[in-house]
């Protein structure tokens, strides 16, 4: 079954809102109460601080799904649409002082999706690491738990 067909639609109706969050906020009134019973005293609260990108912002994003045993590149269009049943391998490629080019090369895993697709989004994405001779920083992301800079980069 290829990815356009209608069950696949129904199955894949809107991408996951990564950028925003998908976990209700925990109440003000109940922050560090739990840390307190445990360590004997209240958790100050969170210091805001401004998170400084880690990657360079003008680089080459490459972004393929995992259907079945095969990766599926997206049209530029679709990179940085996410879709909750789906798992992708990401390669972000960007300029670097000490090199003449860096690389980030992650999966990402949507919530609803299946051991067999991370399975396979991981063995993808280390035929990619082995065939660009180990040169890929390697990372996993996870709906919902995503890295602020990896978000910046979108």
């Amino acid at each position: 079954m290829s990815h356009h067909d209608s069950a696949a639609i129904v199955h894949r109706p809107h991408p996951c809102g990564f950028l925003s969050p998908s976990t209700a906020p925990v109440p003000e009134e109940t922050r560090g109460k739990v840390a307190g019973l445990i360590k004997g005293h209240a958790k100050t609260p969170p210091v805001e601080e401004e998170v400084l990108p880690l990657l360079a912002e003008n680089g080459n994003f490459e972004m393929w799904r995992i259907d079945g045993e095969e990766k599926t590149p997206l049209p530029k269009e679709d990179i940085g649409k996410f879709y909750c049943g789906d798992c992708y391998v990401c390669l972000y490629s960007y300029p670097s002082n000490e090199k003449k080019e860096d690389h980030y090369l992650y999966c990402w895993f949507g919530k609803d999706s299946s051991q067999e697709d991370q399975k396979m989004a991981v063995q993808q994405a280390i035929l990619m690491f082995t065939s660009m001779k180990g040169k890929p920083v390697q990372g996993r992301m996870y709906q919902g738990k995503e890295a602020p800079q990896f978000v910046a980069i979108f």
